[in-house]
């Protein structure tokens, strides 16, 4: 019999969902008007946002909805929580007492009622409005480089981290104007550590200018514009022994070229989060500026994380 209770209390302590999750979890309801909506036992009053605490279950959230005169339900489904995943830890063993407990259930966190559509699903995030100006932060985290440096022929690299600062204008519902400034770089590793090179090697670097028109569909944002890049090619080579003097010496036989080209802009983002959005950036370059003046190609291309925060409503 100890041995059972003992068995039972290991279980319980490592159930994850059951330990982390409390019986209700918090939603947040989005509505375009104020709405009344009606669910479990309750009816309150949405003013275009209102955060409600529902119970776990692995039965659809029913929410009747009205507005003005128009009446709608909408049905949330359960999925399972993210909690219940951190089993993994203790190699699975919660998963017998999660299996069992309704607290191994949530629903989607931002709720948007949408009565212009016939689907009973509420949307996921709510619609950004004409009017609306957002700030955003990305780390390009993967890079890629094309470029003809003068002298050195074609050259290509990968690589990871940046930086991009931009903003976001909505001028109508579904469309805004981006401007961006940014930087990429080829960094070999995917995280950021000191590194010694013991032989010659090059690396890209670009800093880039972007005006761009987008399209929002739902949650994809399909982007085309404008952009002004400085490509950077270096290439380091350093002879540390003299032969004549039978020494060690540093002697630099780095070289370093600069292009600065005109071309276009083409992007996709796809949100993830309220603030969080994946984005792929393509910049090809077709008009050299600088070191002198004609057509050809260079590009550059990024994938990384944006951050997007709304500063005027």
């Amino acid at each position: 019999m100890k041995n059972l209770i003992f068995v039972l209390l290991i279980l319980f302590l490592h159930s994850c969902a059951t330990l982390l999750n409390n019986e209700r979890t918090r939603l947040t309801v989005y509505t375009d008007r104020p709405t009344q909506i009606q669910f479990e036992n309750y009816d309150i009053t949405v003013n275009e946002q209102q955060r409600i605490l529902v119970k776990r279950s692995p039965e659809p959230l029913i929410i009747e909805a009205i507005q003005d005169t128009t009446r709608k339900t909408f049905v949330a489904r359960p999925r399972l929580s993210g909690t219940l995943w951190l089993n993994f830890f203790n190699y699975g063993t919660g998963l017998i007492v999660d299996f069992f407990s309704p607290k191994k259930y949530d629903y989607q966190k931002e709720l948007y009622l949408n009565f212009a559509t016939s689907d009973l699903k509420p949307e996921k995030f709510a619609p950004q409005r004409k009017g609306q100006l957002y700030l955003n932060f990305s780390i390009p985290y993967f890079n890629w480089f094309n470029m003809r440096p003068q002298n050195a022929g074609k050259k290509q690299s990968v690589g990871f981290f940046g930086y991009d600062l931009g903003a976001d204008y909505n001028y109508t519902n579904n469309k805004f104007i981006s401007l961006n400034h940014g930087v990429i770089l080829d960094f070999p590793i995917p995280f950021p550590v000191p590194l010694d090179y013991f032989s010659s090697y090059e690396t890209m670097n670009s800093k880039y200018y972007t005006i761009s028109d987008n399209l929002r569909l739902k949650n994809i944002a399909l982007g085309y514009g404008l952009s002004y890049s400085e490509n950077n090619w270096m290439y380091h080579d350093m002879l540390w022994h003299d032969s004549e003097q039978d020494i060690f010496s540093g002697i630099d036989r780095s070289r370093k070229t600069q292009q600065r080209m005109v071309g276009l802009n083409f992007n996709i983002q796809w949100r993830l989060k309220k603030h969080f959005h994946l984005g792929l950036n393509y910049r090809p370059g077709i008009y050299q500026i600088y070191p002198s003046l004609g057509y050809g190609y260079e590009h550059n291309a990024s994938i990384g994380l944006i951050w997007k925060f709304k500063v005027l409503k």
